[in-house]
């Protein structure tokens, strides 16, 4: 986790003897459930001015494909996200990045050029 420098800051603004029990609790000390992180991340987004639609789910999607950018295996990124189906990293969380497609793009004109080539000759 010490390559998360966002985290890292979290953490240090938590007084070092509350630092117990699961990654994430509530008030109460019990482990976060999804309906209170998401009541919590859009009173947050909403103060900072988020679109409401925008949901906390982007932010994952968004390391998914930022970690396939940097060349990260799709099995490890499935595996970081928790999914047991490659797939489901594959289909939902992977968004083609401009780059993507600007490679695939002078790919496929370069075959084409390569095509008409050869059919000159």
């Amino acid at each position: 986790m010490t390559m998360y420098l966002l985290f890292q800051q979290t953490l240090a603004a938590m007084p070092e003897l509350d630092r117990y029990g699961p990654l994430v609790s509530d008030e109460h000390g019990r482990p976060v459930r999804r309906r209170y992180y998401w009541d919590l991340y859009r009173e947050v987004a909403d103060a900072a001015g988020v679109p409401r639609a925008v949901w906390n789910m982007h932010a994952r999607h968004g390391g998914a494909t930022e970690a396939q950018q940097a060349g990260v295996a799709l099995a490890d990124i499935a595996e970081h996200t928790q999914h047991t189906d490659i797939n489901t990293t594959r289909k939902h969380y992977i968004v083609p990045s401009v780059e993507t497609s600007r490679r695939v793009a002078k790919q496929r004109v370069a075959h084409r050029q390569a095509r008409k080539d050869a059919n000159r000759s």
